[in-house]
């Protein structure tokens, strides 16, 4: 039983190990991505080829600054406020925050509990959404007609 639990141990620890290696964000480690590449980094001029081996294939990145609108309803779905959600449209910039935006969602925006509103405060000291929220819309007409169910999940 110790040697199972020894083997186990071991292999996660290696799994864990070659994980955090492969997941590690490192810009320079493209030594082995083009053998030709290297040319064209010590290179004074310029040319086509160049921004060709660029490794953004060639585009580049718009600036991350966009205006959005602060709005109590998202027009794509007047019908349900919030929806889409999370949407930027209910956050303000913040230059405070690490990721300069902030939540601005009001009480009037919230479901109410025991028809009394749900104070939206605590919300708001949020520097944005967070990744594991799961996005959520409303789709007008939209049926689960034909979809498959937890039921259909072994099949």
């Amino acid at each position: 039983m110790n040697r199972r639990i020894d083997s186990l141990l071991c292999s996660t620890f290696a799994l864990s190990l070659v994980t955090t290696i492969a997941c590690k964000d490192n810009p320079d480690s493209d030594a082995g991505d083009d053998a030709g590449d290297d040319a064209s980094e010590t290179s004074d001029n310029p040319t086509e080829s160049d921004s060709d081996s660029d490794t953004s294939g060639g585009f580049e990145e718009p600036a991350p600054e966009v205006a959005w609108p602060n709005l109590e309803c998202d027009s794509l779905v007047p019908e349900y406020c919030l929806f889409p959600y999370p949407n930027n449209v209910f956050t303000v910039d913040d230059p405070d925050s690490a990721t300069g935006r902030r939540l601005a969602l009001t009480s009037e925006q919230l479901p109410t509990k025991s028809d009394a509103p749900v104070l939206a405060d605590p919300f708001n000291q949020a520097d944005g959404f967070s990744p594991a929220l799961a996005p959520m819309t409303y789709f007008p007409g939209a049926t689960a007609v034909g979809l498959p169910t937890w039921k259909d999940i072994p099949a």
